[in-house]
């Protein structure tokens, strides 16, 4: 009895040790192993004929995720060995639309059968009774004729009385919706002087809080220690962005707006935030608002880069210091 609980721990341990061992190297194979992206655009003229696709993979391509923006849709689809295991399918690497068959399917359309003339028609006889039912109903046309003819010689008007009825309510609907428009409008002329006060009153109270609180802002910006946690995380932040900054980029670009100047100022942020280079090319025009041309970035991503640069700033004595003192002043407000 004894060596077969021995038997079934042994076998509970072996499994729970490869869970743990395979939870590892999962874990390693996220912070070692990069995610690799592949952003795309195209846009031509108009809203409708821009495409957006983009492609996170990861372990060769084993696990992947790919979203596509083309004809006003948004497609997302997360695939196992290139297998859709939820979302949407679709090629990513495809680049004309499939055209739709508007038609249908020939087995689809439905064709009428010819009509059978040789069907049989029963003749029926009316009945004494639809007689008299049909003679009453003539005689009540009749004086309805008779009193519209009445009318037009003695010069009256023929009013329907339905006609009067809705005119009546339509009317009041209106004076019930003027009156509710002035009411709105006199609430609110009376309400302005309460407002301005309340304004005055809340820029009076900023102005306070701002003469009580510049001495220690002041003194928080010239803090020796301030200014170095500052710097710490400018450098750190900024090796974080060139790390999450594409590798590749390629592509041709041509814009332009109504103001010249301001194609200008677009041409410097452009040629400030990717260098220009053989594979990228700007051409602004200065004639007219356009926005056309197409880009691919590439690039790639290591966790354990991002949660080493997270651990060098958590870990910073003097950055430590400076988040209990703003946890504190939070806490106190």
């Amino acid at each position: 009895m004894l060596s077969i609980l021995l038997t079934v721990l042994k076998i509970l341990l072996i499994i729970l040790g490869s869970l743990l061992a395979l939870a590892f190297l999962i874990i390693l194979l996220l912070l070692f192993f990069p995610f690799k992206y592949d952003v795309r655009a195209v846009k031509k003229e108009g809203f409708d004929t821009a495409c957006f696709k983009t492609k996170v993979s990861w372990l060769f391509s084993l696990v992947s995720l790919k979203v596509i923006f083309k004809n006003k849709e948004l497609k997302i689809g997360i695939y196992i060995f290139n297998i859709l295991l939820k979302g949407k399918k679709h090629n990513f690497n495809k680049e004309t639309d499939e055209k739709s068959d508007l038609m249908g399917k020939p087995d689809e359309i439905v064709i009428l059968d010819k009509l059978d003339v040789n069907r049989d028609i029963e003749l029926t006889t009316p009945d004494e009774s639809d007689k008299n039912e049909l003679k009453e109903s003539v005689g009540n046309l009749s004086d309805l004729n008779d009193d519209y003819e009445a009318d037009l010689v003695l010069g009256n008007e023929y009013e329907e009385p339905i006609g009067n009825v809705k005119d009546d309510e339509k009317e009041t609907n209106t004076e019930n919706r003027i009156t509710n428009k002035f009411k709105t409008v006199v609430n609110f002329i009376a309400s302005v002087p309460e407002k301005i006060k309340k304004f005055f009153v809340s820029i009076k109270t900023g102005i306070l809080n701002i003469r009580e609180n510049i001495d220690t802002i002041i003194s928080f910006i010239n803090d020796e220690r301030n200014k170095k946690v500052f710097r710490f995380l400018k450098k750190n932040l900024k090796k974080a962005l060139k790390h999450i900054f594409p590798r590749q980029i390629s592509g041709k670009l041509r814009y332009g707006s109504d103001d010249p100047a301001l194609t200008g100022e677009i041409t410097g942020f452009l040629s400030f935030l990717l260098p220009i280079s053989k594979d990228v090319r700007f051409i602004p025009d200065f004639q007219k608002k356009v926005l056309k041309g197409n880009i691919r970035m590439k690039g790639r991503i290591f966790l354990f880069y991002l949660l080493y640069l997270f651990l060098k700033v958590f870990m910073n004595k003097d950055c430590r210091i400076i988040y209990k003192k703003f946890k504190e002043t939070g806490g106190n407000d």
